[in-house]
């Protein structure tokens, strides 16, 4: 798809987007970042630090239980695959093949 550099963050990812992808690249970004900012919210609101692979690991994470369940059923998205956020969403071949690959690379 081509060589490019560009700042961390998703604003000077737009320029990217629009070189590469071309409009509807950043139409759908636009509209990714709006339907991920709940499941963000909900996944960023567990600190690392209270995750345990422990019986106390209810006692540790049921403070946090509101914030997690906030989003509903979508929550459950945050540990699955990819495809499952990025469906009915993303259909442009340069920003679908980007988030893949920064799938892979974390």
């Amino acid at each position: 798809d081509g060589n490019f550099t560009f700042n961390v963050g998703p604003d000077d990812f737009r320029k990217v987007l629009g070189k590469f992808g071309g409009s509807e690249a950043v139409v759908e970004w636009d509209k990714l970042m709006k339907k991920i900012g709940p499941l963000h919210e909900s996944s960023s609101s567990l600190p690392p630090l209270v995750m345990r692979a422990d019986l106390n690991a209810l006692r540790t994470t049921f403070r946090y239980l509101p914030s997690l369940l906030k989003p509903g059923p979508a929550t459950a998205q945050v540990a699955g695959p990819l495809d499952g956020i990025l469906r009915g969403t993303v259909t442009n071949k340069f920003l679908y093949n980007w988030l893949n690959f920064l799938a892979f690379a974390l």
